[in-house]
């Protein structure tokens, strides 16, 4: 009867199975204690089918991850951040999504110009253990990889020669304050952000809270123009035949590494002898924004997969950037093609 059970559960049933000295079955205690543990007994011996799935398929998150952008498109690789310190965070505190506890940055948020060294204590944790910042190197592909990033905090320095204006390519991190100043970072490690910065001459410095992973990556890049697209995060559509009467949206991310507003610009988007032309708004300094852009299309345009070509113009219509992209021409009805044209 319980051939089907673990060896506890039988072991228990067998028990309960057992008759009182008066040789009378303990039956009614049976079904009760029966009731009662099941649950407890399936959950602590029968296996989780989510759990057995993640070990089968790993975290969706993580896949996600695996898209990330390694290649540089914006300019030239200044610096790549191969020696940090890392602070392991062991605080029972506030731990709400909403207005988060960061003691890290509330010291650097007060004191901008702070620079730690190794095995300098910040703290003491609640069970009276000192938290220092402990030293943190890069594996062979220029990642920081360590456990202790889950919770911690990664402290980085760079020594620049001059003072300039660079782009700051974090990955793997929740927010960075740099040089004191807080930015929105890459939880997800997508590989996607791109922060404008102007870097003092002498030691700049780079903390960044940790993210959905317990690995970081940081480098520095001179920019190839002060205003430009970069093609990270493209928003494209698949242009279906039978829709050509509609307008197709695109949309692509442009630099401003200036420290002035731009506007006046305007987006040239051509596909076979098709053009469309789209204005946009203004973007403020040191800002990365993403706007979108029209895309000619109508049935001239034959099925498959077809280059269009992105032009930046300036107020006075020189081209200060371009971008060309592939995308794809689909026959067929859009319930047909539902599944190909949204991604």
């Amino acid at each position: 009867m319980y051939d089907g059970l673990p060896v506890n559960l039988k072991r228990i049933t067998d028990h309960l199975n057992q008759v009182d000295k008066n040789g009378i079955k303990i039956f009614r205690m049976k079904q009760t204690y029966l009731l009662f543990l099941l649950p407890f007994l399936h959950f602590l011996f029968v296996p989780n089918p989510t759990v057995l799935a993640q070990d089968r398929t790993g975290n969706i998150v993580e896949y996600f991850g695996k898209e990330k952008i390694d290649d540089i498109h914006e300019g030239e690789l200044v610096h790549v951040f191969d020696e940090a310190l890392v602070l392991p965070l062991n605080i029972i505190g506030n731990r709400s999504a909403t207005f988060p506890d960061h003691p890290i940055f509330k010291e650097f948020l007060l004191h901008p110009d702070k620079i730690v060294k190794e095995n300098q204590v910040f703290d003491v944790d609640y069970l009276g253990n000192e938290m220092t910042w402990q030293p943190l190197q890069t594996d062979s592909t220029s990642t920081f990889q360590d456990q202790r990033l889950r919770s911690g905090y990664l402290f980085l320095e760079y020594d620049s020669p001059t003072e300039e204006t660079l782009i700051f390519e974090g990955s793997g991190h929740t927010q960075v304050l740099i040089n004191g100043l807080p930015q929105e970072g890459d939880h997800y490690d997508f590989g996607w952000s791109l922060i404008p910065i102007r870097v003092n001459k002498g030691v700049n410095t780079f903390v960044l809270s940790s993210g959905r992973f317990n690995r970081m990556r940081a480098r520095l890049i001179r920019p190839e123009s002060p205003v430009m697209f970069t093609p990270r995060d493209l928003l494209l559509p698949d242009l279906l035949i039978e829709e050509s009467d509609r307008k197709f949206l695109g949309a692509v991310r442009i630099l401003n590494t200036t420290n002035q507003n731009i506007s006046g610009y305007s987006i040239r988007c051509k596909l076979g002898n098709l053009s469309s032309e789209t204005p946009i708004r203004t973007i403020s300094p040191r800002m990365v924004q993403k706007v979108p852009f029209l895309i000619p299309f109508d049935k001239s345009i034959p099925e498959g997969d077809r280059e269009i070509k992105l032009e930046l113009h300036d107020p006075q219509g020189n081209v200060i950037s371009t971008h060309v992209i592939t995308i794809a021409v689909q026959q067929g009805t859009p319930q047909e093609n539902v599944h190909q044209s949204c991604r």
